[in-house]
């Protein structure tokens, strides 16, 4: 009998040297060269304080992948934070968070290019509970911007 580790390092060891393998990876198609806050914004001190807004916007956008050419330097600012509430218990409560994002520049163009997004949900009031909305709004944006920039 082969022991369970051995049986687990070559399975992994195999699927790292298979032939045909991509060598790399492809670039990201963003990276987030500065990230702030406006000043006169609407930002949630909650969600603010139980999630690492601008590390979860920089990290889902980041995330996307060119198929060619170089990756795209971004400033952003962060516009807006907010918590939406429905009708208050009983029952379930409808709990929604706003996500607004400014462009300010692309690589050395200057932009004002705006991106909202509005995630809702049932129950999930909790400022923590806005965390994986900012991080589905985050996903959003960068899909919107990669739209947007292939169109400009």
């Amino acid at each position: 009998m082969i022991p369970r580790a051995s049986l687990w390092a070559g399975l992994i060891g195999g699927m790292l040297l298979s032939p045909g393998a991509p060598a790399k990876d492809k670039p990201p198609a963003f990276h987030v060269a500065s990230i702030t806050y406006r000043q006169d914004g609407k930002l949630d001190a909650g969600i603010l304080q139980s999630c690492d807004v601008p590390g979860i916007i920089t990290g889902e956008i980041q995330k996307r992948k060119l198929k060619t050419g170089a990756s795209t330097e971004l400033v952003l600012r962060i516009d807006r934070v907010t918590r939406l509430r429905g009708r208050p218990p009983p029952g379930p409560v409808a709990a929604g968070t706003e996500l607004g994002l400014t462009l300010l520049a692309v690589g050395s163009k200057q932009m004002d290019q705006p991106f909202l997004c509005r995630k809702d949900g049932l129950v999930g009031t909790s400022d923590a509970a806005h965390c994986a909305r900012v991080a589905k709004c985050s996903r959003t944006i960068a899909e919107q911007m990669t739209t947007w920039l292939s169109g400009s």
